[in-house]
This record gives C-alpha cells, sequence and structure tokens, in this order.
C-alpha cells in the first residue's frame, strides 16, 4: 500500500503533517523553534507576545501534577518590536517552514495594533490567544463573551491580512457562539482549546503551589475536555472555518482522536515534557502508521469520521 498522504491545508496555512507545536513550549527564541521542526513539527506557533515588554509572574509559577501540569508565567515577552528578531532567525534558517504567530492583547485597540504589526512579519497566519487563564487584566476576559471574542479577532484583522487563527477557550458558557464570533470577526480557522483554569495547594504549607494561585491546567488530565470541545464545535453545523484541535495530545492515536471528532489539525505542547522534542516525529508517525493499518489513504479521509459513525452504526462483523 502506498504512504498515506499526510498534508493538510489549515486556514490558508498548509502544513506536510497536521502536528503542529503549540504556543508556550520551545518557541521563545529561533533556535528553539527550530529543535521543535528538527523534532518533527510541521509548524510553530510562538509564544503570545504583547504590545510591550512583559516581565511575567514571581516564581513559583510551574508544577507537575500526576495527570498533568499547571502554570503561570504571566505571559512574559519582550514585546513585538524585540520578538521580531527571533521570526527573522527562524525564517532565515527554514524558509519553508510555516510560523503562526501568537498574540496577547489587554485591549481591542491592542490587538489592533499588534495586527498591523505583525503585517510586516514573515508569517503565515496569526493567532489570537483570546483564551490565556493566568492574566486577569487581559485574556479570558475576550474569551468568555462573545462580543469581547468578536472585537479581538475583527480588530486583528483590520490590520492584519493573512491567516487569522482565533484560539478558543472552555471557560465560555457557550464555545459554539464563540467560535460564530470569532468567524463574524474574520477567523479564518479556530483553535481549541487553551488550558484550563486550576490551582493546587501544598497541604504541608497550607497554601496554593503557584505564587499567583491558580494557573493554567494542562496535559493528559484535560484531553477528554478538550476532545468534547472539538466535538462540540464540529457537530453543530454552525461553524465553517477548519478546527485545531489542542489539549492533552501525547501520541499518534490521541491525535486520531482529535481528528476522527473533527479538527483538521492539532498543536502539541505539554507531550514534549513527556516524549522529548523528538515526540512530534513520534506523533506524526503514529498518525502514518494507524492509517496504513487501517486502510486509509490521507489524514484528511478521518477528518470527522466519527461524526459520521455517531450515533453508533455497524462498522463491521
Amino acid at each position: 500500500m502506498e504512504r498515506p498522504v499526510m498534508e493538510v491545508e489549515v486556514g490558508g496555512v498548509w502544513l506536510s503533517h497536521p502536528v503542529i507545536l503549540a504556543s508556550g513550549v520551545l518557541n521563545e527564541t529561533a533556535a528553539s523553534m527550530m529543535r521543535a521542526v528538527e523534532g518533527g513539527a510541521a509548524a510553530v506557533v510562538t509564544k503570545s507576545i504583547s504590545l510591550a515588554e512583559r516581565e511575567g509572574h514571581p516564581n513559583p509559577t510551574f508544577v507537575e501534577l500526576r495527570t498533568g501540569y499547571l502554570n503561570s508565567m504571566g505571559v512574559p515577552n519582550p514585546g513585538i518590536e524585540h520578538y521580531t528578531k527571533e521570526i527573522e532567525r527562524f525564517r532565515e534558517e527554514m524558509p519553508q517552514v510555516p510560523v503562526i504567530l501568537s498574540l496577547y492583547g489587554e485591549s481591542v485597540e491592542e490587538f489592533e495594533e499588534l495586527g498591523r504589526a505583525a503585517r510586516t512579519l514573515p508569517v503565515e497566519a496569526v493567532e489570537v490567544n483570546l483564551s490565556c487563564p493566568n492574566v486577569e487584566e487581559g485574556g479570558i476576559a475576550f474569551g468568555k463573551d462573545p462580543d469581547g471574542v468578536y472585537s479581538a479577532v475583527r480588530a486583528v484583522r483590520r490590520g492584519f491580512p493573512r491567516g487569522v487563527w482565533a484560539k478558543l477557550t472552555a471557560h465560555c458558557p457557550d464555545i459554539v457562539e464563540a467560535a460564530k464570533a470569532a468567524e463574524r470577526g474574520g477567523a479564518d480557522a479556530l483553535v481549541a482549546i487553551n488550558t484550563l483554569k486550576g490551582i493546587a495547594i501544598d497541604p504541608y504549607l497550607a497554601m496554593p503551589v503557584l505564587a499567583s494561585g491558580t494557573g493554567g491546567y494542562s496535559g493528559e488530565g484535560i484531553k477528554p475536555l478538550a476532545l468534547e470541545k472539538v466535538w462540540e464545535l464540529a457537530s453543530s453545523g454552525e461553524v465553517e472555518a477548519p478546527i485545531v484541535g489542542s489539549g492533552g495530545i501525547t501520541t499518534g492515536l490521541d491525535a486520531v482522536e482529535f481528528l476522527m471528532a473533527g479538527a483538521a489539525a492539532v498543536e502539541v505542547g505539554s507531550a514534549v515534557r513527556r516524549r522529548g522534542v523528538g515526540g512530534f516525529s513520534q506523533i506524526r508517525e503514529e498518525i502514518e502508521a494507524f492509517l496504513v493499518e487501517e486502510g486509509y489513504g490521507s489524514a484528511g479521509e478521518i477528518v470527522g469520521l466519527a461524526l459520521e459513525r455517531y450515533p453508533h452504526e455497524e462498522v463491521g462483523e
């Protein structure tokens, strides 16, 4: 049997396979993003970048749990003007690899200015971070409310002419309504989901483990919820933009589940801590092996397949 076709297109971005580096891991510098690509990522999403430099939260900002990780970094970054150098260095070394620039704004005006600034950068798309759960003054406030989602995405779209991806939060009353608002604002793709708000308490110190108290929960533990949100979006019949699944994806079969639930591609982050930077290649190879074993001709062939077979139909003797 011929090797299955792994190439996919998402929101105007062509990918050699459906496994993307998620924002927040291995994307602080050009060198770290190149490591991710050398490890097998088809594209990179940068760390979330604001207009001005952000120092982030004081330590401790990260803790490993039994089923994942809790972090409260506070979106530390050098600001878009300084981060431009990292994007340009990456582009010089890896001109064929798609770059999606993650944007974090605290106001509609800031999102629009970020969109204008990104227009001049060598990136294929931007990802609007609507859902960062560890910075109270921005992020999640936009993502919780469809009007806020629309305003932020529309502001970026006014400034940026290429692909606009909206990263949605599960912390909203209705993720389908949030997705529809993002589409009205001009989103070309939807990313579901970001980390979930959580807390860990040290029982011996009787205090939260993280200095900020709460943080963003990621890793294997959030996979069923993230998968359900992709399913909810894809099965609604009200969302047209392609979906990128994100949350707890550690193996190729995890990725296959997201594709079958309706995602066109997946973003992988926490798995790097479990499997190393080569985890991207391993996940891609595991997807490909599954496609071969089950007789599928392409990754695209299984997108939404579980939706077509629900309610349960007979799939064989």
